[in-house]
């Protein structure tokens, strides 16, 4: 990768991160983390967006989308 840099091989970084990849432990459980998927975040956010745009009510495209907008906007500020 172009403009990247790169850990330097045996320094400080580069070997705490050897030991976590090489881990026997993390090793063990690291196919759990790589198949896990959550839909939380995004069943959250959808739920944000029926506060703006109920399901109940019919919105022209153009208010359907600033309403979606304004609901992202409030999700992302409140979201921390």
């Amino acid at each position: 990768m172009r403009g990247k840099m790169w850990i330097q091989r045996d320094s400080q970084c580069h070997k705490a991160l050897v030991d976590i990849v090489l881990n026997k432990r993390w090793q063990k459980d690291v196919h759990k983390y790589l198949r896990f998927r959550s839909t939380a975040d995004l069943e959250s956010f959808h739920n944000h967006i029926l506060m703006y745009a109920s399901k109940r009510y019919a919105f022209s495209p153009p208010v359907y989308e600033a309403r979606i907008l304004l609901a992202a906007l409030d999700y992302n500020f409140h979201r921390n």
